[in-house]
Protein backbone atom coordinates (compact mmCIF):
# COMPACT_ATOMS: atom_id res chain seq x y z
CA UNK A 1 0.00 0.00 0.00
CA UNK A 2 2.89 2.54 0.77
CA UNK A 3 4.31 1.64 -2.06
CA UNK A 4 1.50 2.28 -4.58
CA UNK A 5 1.21 5.60 -2.64
CA UNK A 6 4.94 6.49 -3.63
CA UNK A 7 4.73 5.42 -6.83
CA UNK A 8 1.43 7.31 -7.74
CA UNK A 9 3.59 10.46 -6.11
CA UNK A 10 6.14 9.79 -8.50
CA UNK A 11 3.87 9.70 -11.28
CA UNK A 12 2.31 12.55 -10.09
CA UNK A 13 5.04 15.14 -9.98
CA UNK A 14 6.12 13.65 -13.96
CA UNK A 15 2.99 14.40 -15.09
CA UNK A 16 1.57 11.02 -15.76
CA UNK A 17 -1.71 11.84 -13.65
CA UNK A 18 -3.81 8.95 -14.92
CA UNK A 19 -1.51 6.38 -13.85
CA UNK A 20 -0.50 7.78 -10.46
CA UNK A 21 -4.72 7.88 -10.10
CA UNK A 22 -4.39 3.56 -10.54
CA UNK A 23 -1.76 3.58 -7.57
CA UNK A 24 -3.42 5.47 -5.80
CA UNK A 25 -6.76 3.38 -6.11
CA UNK A 26 -4.69 0.38 -5.64
CA UNK A 27 -2.94 1.35 -2.26
CA UNK A 28 -6.40 2.46 -1.14
CA UNK A 29 -8.26 -1.13 -1.40
CA UNK A 30 -5.58 -2.52 0.11
CA UNK A 31 -6.26 -0.28 2.58
CA UNK A 32 -9.17 1.43 2.98
CA UNK A 33 -8.24 3.59 6.11
CA UNK A 34 -4.89 4.49 4.12
CA UNK A 35 -5.53 8.89 4.70
CA UNK A 36 -2.48 9.95 2.92
CA UNK A 37 -3.15 7.87 -0.32
CA UNK A 38 -6.53 9.73 -0.36
CA UNK A 39 -4.91 13.15 0.55
CA UNK A 40 -2.27 12.35 -2.47
CA UNK A 41 -5.68 11.42 -4.89
CA UNK A 42 -7.70 14.48 -4.18
CA UNK A 43 -4.48 16.61 -4.37
CA UNK A 44 -3.83 15.14 -7.72
CA UNK A 45 -7.48 15.53 -8.69
CA UNK A 46 -7.13 19.23 -7.25
CA UNK A 47 -4.14 19.65 -9.93
CA UNK A 48 -6.40 18.66 -12.77
CA UNK A 49 -8.92 21.00 -11.96
CA UNK A 50 -11.13 18.01 -10.53
CA UNK A 51 -12.32 20.48 -8.01
CA UNK A 52 -15.26 18.14 -6.61
CA UNK A 53 -13.98 14.92 -7.22
CA UNK A 54 -10.66 16.42 -4.96
CA UNK A 55 -12.81 17.18 -1.97
CA UNK A 56 -14.57 13.95 -1.76
CA UNK A 57 -11.49 12.45 -1.18
CA UNK A 58 -10.25 15.10 1.00
CA UNK A 59 -13.80 14.33 2.79
CA UNK A 60 -12.76 10.80 3.30
CA UNK A 61 -9.28 11.53 4.98
CA UNK A 62 -11.39 14.02 7.43
CA UNK A 63 -14.07 11.18 8.27
CA UNK A 64 -10.79 9.31 9.18
CA UNK A 65 -9.15 11.74 10.74
CA UNK A 66 -10.85 14.95 11.94
CA UNK A 67 -7.86 16.50 13.51
CA UNK A 68 -5.89 16.91 9.92
CA UNK A 69 -5.06 20.55 9.15
CA UNK A 70 -3.42 20.35 5.74
CA UNK A 71 -6.73 18.47 4.51
CA UNK A 72 -9.04 21.09 5.69
CA UNK A 73 -6.89 23.97 4.29
CA UNK A 74 -6.64 21.45 0.73
CA UNK A 75 -10.78 21.20 1.16
CA UNK A 76 -10.82 25.06 1.48
CA UNK A 77 -8.57 25.18 -1.26
CA UNK A 78 -10.81 22.92 -3.64
CA UNK A 79 -13.94 24.62 -2.60
CA UNK A 80 -12.77 28.35 -3.02
CA UNK A 81 -11.54 27.52 -6.33
CA UNK A 82 -14.95 26.08 -7.02
CA UNK A 83 -16.24 30.21 -5.89
CA UNK A 84 -17.49 28.28 -2.81
CA UNK A 85 -16.29 30.62 -0.68
CA UNK A 86 -18.29 30.83 2.42
CA UNK A 87 -17.79 26.58 2.81
CA UNK A 88 -13.77 28.00 2.32
CA UNK A 89 -14.07 29.96 5.25
CA UNK A 90 -16.00 27.16 7.34
CA UNK A 91 -13.08 25.00 7.09
CA UNK A 92 -10.60 27.92 7.12
CA UNK A 93 -12.18 27.90 10.80
CA UNK A 94 -11.80 24.95 11.37
CA UNK A 95 -8.16 24.93 10.80
CA UNK A 96 -7.86 27.68 13.40
CA UNK A 97 -9.77 26.17 15.78
CA UNK A 98 -7.43 23.66 16.20
CA UNK A 99 -4.11 25.91 15.29
CA UNK A 100 -4.50 29.54 15.60
CA UNK A 101 -1.07 30.15 14.74
CA UNK A 102 -1.59 28.85 10.87
CA UNK A 103 -0.24 31.29 8.54
CA UNK A 104 -1.85 29.81 5.74
CA UNK A 105 -5.60 29.70 7.05
CA UNK A 106 -5.00 32.84 8.19
CA UNK A 107 -3.70 34.53 5.30
CA UNK A 108 -6.35 32.85 2.88
CA UNK A 109 -9.24 33.82 4.70
CA UNK A 110 -7.99 37.48 4.79
CA UNK A 111 -7.97 36.90 0.85
CA UNK A 112 -11.45 35.11 0.74
CA UNK A 113 -13.09 38.17 2.94
CA UNK A 114 -10.97 40.44 0.60
CA UNK A 115 -12.82 38.96 -2.42
CA UNK A 116 -16.56 38.82 -0.95
CA UNK A 117 -15.87 42.61 -0.23
CA UNK A 118 -14.90 43.25 -3.76
CA UNK A 119 -17.65 41.67 -5.04
CA UNK A 120 -19.87 44.74 -4.99
CA UNK A 121 -17.57 46.00 -7.67
CA UNK A 122 -17.37 43.55 -10.15
CA UNK A 123 -19.99 44.78 -12.55
CA UNK A 124 -18.05 48.01 -12.62
CA UNK A 125 -14.35 46.03 -13.39
CA UNK A 126 -16.08 43.88 -16.06
CA UNK A 127 -16.88 47.24 -17.98
CA UNK A 128 -13.72 47.81 -18.39
CA UNK A 129 -13.07 44.38 -20.42
CA UNK A 130 -16.99 44.02 -21.88
CA UNK A 131 -15.66 44.68 -25.61
CA UNK A 132 -13.37 41.31 -24.78
CA UNK A 133 -15.39 39.39 -23.03
CA UNK A 134 -18.28 40.38 -25.89
CA UNK A 135 -16.24 39.17 -29.00
CA UNK A 136 -14.71 35.85 -26.78
CA UNK A 137 -18.29 35.16 -25.91
CA UNK A 138 -19.02 35.24 -29.69
CA UNK A 139 -15.98 33.07 -30.32
CA UNK A 140 -17.02 30.58 -28.00
CA UNK A 141 -20.75 30.49 -29.45
CA UNK A 142 -21.96 31.53 -26.04
CA UNK A 143 -25.27 33.55 -24.87
CA UNK A 144 -24.78 37.19 -24.86
CA UNK A 145 -27.54 37.10 -22.17
CA UNK A 146 -26.23 35.33 -19.77
CA UNK A 147 -25.10 36.82 -15.87
CA UNK A 148 -21.83 36.89 -14.66
CA UNK A 149 -22.31 33.40 -12.24
CA UNK A 150 -23.83 31.69 -15.11
CA UNK A 151 -21.06 32.82 -17.60
CA UNK A 152 -18.56 31.04 -14.83
CA UNK A 153 -20.61 28.20 -15.16
CA UNK A 154 -20.53 28.13 -19.09
CA UNK A 155 -16.85 28.84 -19.21
CA UNK A 156 -16.08 25.47 -16.29
CA UNK A 157 -18.20 23.13 -18.48
CA UNK A 158 -16.54 24.03 -21.58
CA UNK A 159 -13.02 23.28 -20.03
CA UNK A 160 -13.86 20.12 -18.53
CA UNK A 161 -14.22 19.08 -22.05
CA UNK A 162 -11.69 20.82 -23.61
CA UNK A 163 -9.05 21.87 -21.38
CA UNK A 164 -6.83 23.63 -23.94
CA UNK A 165 -9.92 26.00 -25.07
CA UNK A 166 -7.52 29.56 -25.08
CA UNK A 167 -10.94 31.42 -25.53
CA UNK A 168 -12.60 29.84 -22.26
CA UNK A 169 -8.90 30.31 -20.50
CA UNK A 170 -9.07 34.23 -21.43
CA UNK A 171 -12.34 34.50 -20.26
CA UNK A 172 -12.59 33.19 -17.51
CA UNK A 173 -9.72 34.75 -16.25
CA UNK A 174 -11.05 38.18 -16.99
CA UNK A 175 -14.35 37.04 -14.77
CA UNK A 176 -11.84 35.67 -11.92
CA UNK A 177 -9.32 39.47 -11.90
CA UNK A 178 -13.48 40.91 -12.01
CA UNK A 179 -14.06 38.92 -8.81
CA UNK A 180 -10.96 39.90 -7.16
CA UNK A 181 -9.29 36.24 -7.19
CA UNK A 182 -6.09 37.44 -8.95
CA UNK A 183 -4.63 33.45 -8.44
CA UNK A 184 -7.08 31.89 -10.53
CA UNK A 185 -7.00 35.04 -12.71
CA UNK A 186 -3.61 34.77 -13.58
CA UNK A 187 -3.88 31.07 -13.64
CA UNK A 188 -5.79 31.11 -16.56
CA UNK A 189 -4.24 34.11 -18.49
CA UNK A 190 -1.03 32.06 -18.15
CA UNK A 191 -3.02 28.75 -20.20
CA UNK A 192 -4.34 31.16 -22.59
CA UNK A 193 -1.02 32.67 -23.67
CA UNK A 194 0.56 29.28 -23.70
CA UNK A 195 -2.52 27.16 -25.33
CA UNK A 196 -2.94 30.48 -27.71
CA UNK A 197 0.92 30.78 -28.82
CA UNK A 198 1.04 26.68 -29.22
CA UNK A 199 -1.91 27.20 -31.89
CA UNK A 200 -0.24 29.70 -33.78
CA UNK A 201 -2.38 32.68 -32.18
CA UNK A 202 -5.72 32.36 -33.74
CA UNK A 203 -7.19 34.68 -31.53
CA UNK A 204 -4.70 37.62 -31.71
CA UNK A 205 -7.30 39.77 -32.66
CA UNK A 206 -9.78 38.98 -29.68
CA UNK A 207 -6.70 40.04 -27.09
CA UNK A 208 -6.83 43.66 -27.20
CA UNK A 209 -4.67 44.08 -24.59
CA UNK A 210 -0.45 42.93 -23.53
CA UNK A 211 -0.70 39.43 -22.25
CA UNK A 212 2.67 39.13 -20.56
CA UNK A 213 1.92 42.75 -19.19
CA UNK A 214 -1.32 41.81 -17.45
CA UNK A 215 -0.23 38.33 -16.43
CA UNK A 216 2.81 40.04 -14.75
CA UNK A 217 0.33 42.47 -12.96
CA UNK A 218 -1.91 39.51 -11.85
CA UNK A 219 0.96 37.57 -10.51
CA UNK A 220 2.19 40.40 -8.31
CA UNK A 221 -1.10 40.54 -7.02
CA UNK A 222 -1.12 36.99 -5.80
CA UNK A 223 -0.82 36.55 -2.30
CA UNK A 224 2.81 34.99 -2.04
CA UNK A 225 1.72 31.90 0.00
CA UNK A 226 -0.52 30.48 -3.00
CA UNK A 227 2.08 31.11 -5.74
CA UNK A 228 4.33 28.38 -5.83
CA UNK A 229 0.99 26.08 -6.43
CA UNK A 230 -0.52 28.49 -8.86
CA UNK A 231 2.92 27.90 -10.40
CA UNK A 232 2.85 23.75 -10.10
CA UNK A 233 -0.71 23.92 -11.46
CA UNK A 234 -0.12 25.93 -14.98
CA UNK A 235 3.43 24.04 -15.21
CA UNK A 236 1.33 20.41 -14.89
CA UNK A 237 -1.14 21.82 -17.14
CA UNK A 238 1.46 22.51 -19.83
CA UNK A 239 3.06 18.96 -19.32
CA UNK A 240 -0.68 17.47 -19.86
CA UNK A 241 -0.87 19.58 -22.95
CA UNK A 242 2.85 18.36 -24.70
CA UNK A 243 2.14 14.92 -23.62
CA UNK A 244 -1.43 15.00 -25.54
CA UNK A 245 -0.09 16.92 -28.30
CA UNK A 246 2.66 14.10 -28.89
CA UNK A 247 0.26 11.69 -28.71
CA UNK A 248 -2.30 12.84 -31.49
CA UNK A 249 1.07 13.46 -33.34
CA UNK A 250 2.36 9.60 -33.17
CA UNK A 251 -1.21 8.76 -34.17
CA UNK A 252 -1.42 10.92 -36.92
CA UNK A 253 1.75 9.64 -38.10
CA UNK A 254 0.82 6.00 -37.52
CA UNK A 255 -2.48 6.74 -39.31
CA UNK A 256 -0.58 8.25 -42.60
CA UNK A 257 2.09 5.26 -42.57
CA UNK A 258 -0.81 2.86 -42.67
CA UNK A 259 -2.25 4.65 -45.86
CA UNK A 260 1.11 5.07 -47.35
CA UNK A 261 1.82 1.25 -46.51
CA UNK A 262 -2.15 0.39 -48.92
CA UNK A 263 -1.25 2.95 -51.72
CA UNK A 264 -4.22 5.27 -50.47
CA UNK A 265 -1.26 8.18 -50.19
CA UNK A 266 -0.62 10.30 -47.78
CA UNK A 267 -3.56 12.14 -45.78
Amino acid sequence: SIAYNGRGTIKCNLGNYEEAFSDYDKAIFLNPEFTTAYKNRGVAKESLGNYEEAILDFDQVLLLNSEDIGTYNKRADAKFSMGNYREALLDLKKVLERDKGNTYAKEFMKEIKEIMRNSETTLRILKKDALQISDLMQSLNIDNQLKEKELMKECKKILSKDRENFPAHHLIALLYEAQGDYGQAYSNFALADHFEESLKGRTKELRGIDFLKRIEELKSKVPRFKKDAIHRSIEAAKKRYVLRRDKRNQSSLQVNQEKYEHGLGWA
